[in-house]
């Protein structure tokens, strides 16, 4: 009796295990569904070229894109010809750019003599989403653009031509829009566009004098976040 007993007791046990599927693995599943996504899925195969699977082989990884190497290369160059000098200049910040970079500054620890300079500027190119009917149609283009991460925009309510309207910024030249909206649209943001728009703004740069070890380095890594900014050596002063 007392075996029998060890015994139901035992096959209980397997039952439940079996149920839990702990046994999954070991036991092969032969049903057609569990059959065919075991099965390589060839759409998500990707074709290297011969070029690509060369760097791949000889490299260990692939080759990188045309934009990374360029902006490694821009930045190689500003760092090359800013080397051993004194004094550089970050700037003209202006309307989200200048709000974003002075509430960065102070986390930043950049060492130095720090210092501003000022200057109005007139900015013919703008970037910008059409006016939206609807304040709820504005709210509904912000959280779209939240969702892709972008956020150094303002809604316009001073302009009876644009009220609704979303600026990205005012530029000095057509190709500072232009490049802005390619940054744009590489984020995802499709309904923006380049127009005419004369705007005086107030701009700011930031001195940065007897250069501390390293400060140089912190701020050719600070233009991939502010690329509309430009690190040069100090304008002659007034």
């Amino acid at each position: 009796m007392r075996l029998l007993f060890l015994f139901i007791v035992l096959a209980n046990a397997v039952f439940f295990a079996v149920h839990q599927g702990y046994f999954g693995s070991l036991i092969a599943d032969g049903r057609e569904p569990e059959r065919m996504n075991n099965q390589l899925q060839a759409e998500r195969l990707t074709l290297l070229s011969q070029a690509q699977f060369d760097a791949l082989t000889q490299n260990g990884s692939p080759p990188e894109s045309p934009a990374l190497d360029a902006a490694r290369t821009s930045a190689e160059a500003v760092h090359t010809s800013l080397q051993g000098k004194d004094c550089v200049e970050f700037g003209g910040f202006a309307n989200q750019d200048l709000k974003h970079f002075e509430a960065l500054l102070p986390t930043l620890q950049l060492g130095g003599k720090i210092s501003q300079r000022t200057a109005d500027e007139q900015a013919k190119w703008a970037v910008f989403i059409p006016p939206l009917k609807t304040r709820a149609d504005v709210d509904k283009k912000v959280e779209e653009l939240h969702h892709l991460g972008v956020t150094d925009f303002f809604i316009i309510t001073d302009d009876p031509d644009l009220r609704n309207a979303i600026s990205f910024g005012v530029f000095k030249t057509e190709e500072a829009a232009q490049s802005q909206l390619a940054a744009l649209t590489k984020k995802g943001v499709h309904s923006a566009q380049v127009g005419n728009r004369n705007v005086q703004l107030h701009k700011t740069w930031y001195r940065f004098e007897k250069m501390e070890a390293g400060l140089l380095d912190k701020l050719v890594a600070l233009r991939s976040d502010f690329p509309n900014q430009e690190l040069t050596e100090c304008a002659a002063k007034p």
